[in-house]
C-alpha cells in the first residue's frame, strides 16, 4: 500500500509540474489543493484496482499450473498402479489352470476361454479411470467361475446385488482384487473350503460393496502394515486418487466365521 501512495504522490507532483513549467496552470490558483487532492485520490484507486487484478491474475496463473501438475502426477500414479494389478492377476489366473491342463483338458479348455474373457475386457478397460458396476461384477463372475475350477465343491459363491448399483462407476479391477484378496489369505487356508459372498447395496446416493469371506484376520495382521499385500494397498490408493476422502475403505472380522471387506463410493454426477 506504501508504494501504491508513493507512486500516486510521483505522478501527481510530475503532472503538476508540467502544468506549472508550460504555464497551463499557476501554484497560486485557488481550485490547485481541491484538483491535486482529486487526482491523488483517483490515483490511488486506479493503481490498486491495477494492482488487485495484475496480482490476482498471476495467483490463479500458478494455481492453475499447480493444479495440472498435479493432476498429472495423479493420473500418471494411477496407471502405475493399473499396470501394477495386471501381471499379478494374470499371474494368479494362469497359476489356477496349470493343474487342469495334464489331469482335466476340458476343463482346461474352459479355463482359457474364461481368462480370454476376462484379458479382453482388462485390455478395454485398461486406459479407463473407472468402469461400470456391471461390467465389473461380470469380470468377477468370469474370474470366480475360473476359481471354481481349480478349487471346485471347496468354494461356494453368493450374490447379492442392489439392481441400483448399475448407476454407480468404480475403479477397474477392484472386486475382482478384492475378491482374488478373499480367496488367497481366507478360503484357502481353509482345508474345508468355505465362501465368498459379494454384496452391494445403495443409501443415500453411496454404494456399499462388501466382500465376506470364510476366514479370520490374525492379531498379529491386523497389526501388520504389510498384511494387506499389493492388491488391497492398491486400491486403497486408487479410491484415493478417484474419489479423494469421499470413498472409504475398511477390512475388519465380522465374527468368528467371517471377514468383511468393504467400500463405500460416492455417485459420480
Amino acid at each position: 500500500m506504501g508504494i501504491i501512495v508513493l507512486a500516486s504522490l510521483i505522478g501527481n507532483i510530475l503532472a503538476f509540474s508540467s502544468y506549472f513549467l508550460v504555464g497551463t496552470r499557476s501554484p497560486q490558483d485557488a481550485s490547485i489543493f481541491t484538483e491535486v487532492s482529486l487526482l491523488f485520490a483517483t490515483s490511488i484507486v486506479l493503481y490498486v484496482l491495477w494492482s488487485t487484478v495484475y496480482f490476482l491474475y498471476h495467483f490463479l496463473e500458478s494455481n492453475n499450473r499447480s493444479l495440472k501438475y498435479e493432476a498429472a502426477m495423479n493420473e500418471m500414479h494411477l496407471n502405475q498402479l493399473k499396470a501394477q494389478l495386471n501381471p499379478h492377476f494374470i499371474f494368479n489366473a494362469l497359476n489356477s489352470m496349470r493343474a487342469l491342463v495334464d489331469d482335466e483338458p476340458s476343463k482346461a479348455k474352459i479355463a482359457i476361454t474364461q481368462l480370454s474373457n476376462i484379458l479382453r475386457n482388462s485390455l478395454i478397460t485398461d486406459k479407463k479411470r473407472v468402469v461400470h458396476f456391471r461390467n465389473e461384477l461380470n469380470t468377477v463372475k468370469d474370474y470366480l467361475a475360473l476359481e471354481g475350477i481349480r478349487f471346485e465343491e471347496r468354494l461356494k459363491v453368493e450374490y447379492k446385488i442392489d439392481p441400483r448399483s448399475d448407476h454407480f462407476d468404480i475403479p477397474p479391477m477392484m472386486i475382482q482384487t478384492l475378491v482374488e484378496n478373499a480367496i488367497k489369505h481366507g478360503v484357502s487356508n481353509l482345508m474345508e473350503g468355505g465362501v465368498i459372498q459379494i454384496q452391494s447395496d445403495v443409501k443415500d446416493s453411496i454404494l456399499s460393496i462388501k466382500i465376506r469371506n470364510s476366514g479370520q484376520l490374525s492379531t498379529e495382521k491386523k497389526k501388520s502394515k504389510t498384511r494387506t499385500g499389493v492388491g488391497l494397498v492398491n486400491t486403497k490408493e486408487r479410491l484415493k486418487l478417484i474419489f479423494g476422502d469421499t470413498a472409504t475403505f475398511n477390512i475388519y472380522n465380522e465374527n468368528d466365521k467371517f471377514v468383511v471387506t468393504e467400500v463405500k463410493i460416492p455417485q459420480r454426477i
